[in-house]
């Protein structure tokens, strides 16, 4: 476990360098081999990954699929910002029809 933040951010920037060598899901890293690499557990490489997914200081979109992380091209970024957006799409309109629904038998009041 990562115990400072400096600790954290070189370990972040190390993963970052790492998957910087693995263009295009065929040169998928599975978690397992970064969690080994690093010597961090999986929870923290996951923490790892999203912080470095959100941060403006990493340019390149780290994707995932099921044989592991790594750089996308051009094509597969498209593929899967498009898979995305049709996801929190769905949710929305899962959330919507939840609340519609708890309105008419009033499941939605305390």
């Amino acid at each position: 476990m990562l115990k400072t933040s400096k600790e954290y951010a070189d370990t972040m920037h190390a993963i970052y360098d790492c998957l910087k060598q693995h263009i295009g899901e065929d040169q998928a890293i599975s978690a397992q081999a970064l969690c080994r690499l690093f010597d961090i557990p999986e929870r923290e490489l996951r923490s790892i990954i999203a912080a470095i997914r959100k941060s403006k200081d990493f340019e390149g979109v780290i994707l995932s699929n099921n044989h592991g992380y790594f750089f996308g091209t051009a094509d597969e970024f498209d593929k899967a910002n498009k898979r995305l957006v049709k996801q929190a799409l769905s949710l929305l309109t899962v959330a919507y029809s939840n609340k519609r629904k708890a309105g008419l038998n009033g499941q939605g009041k305390l």
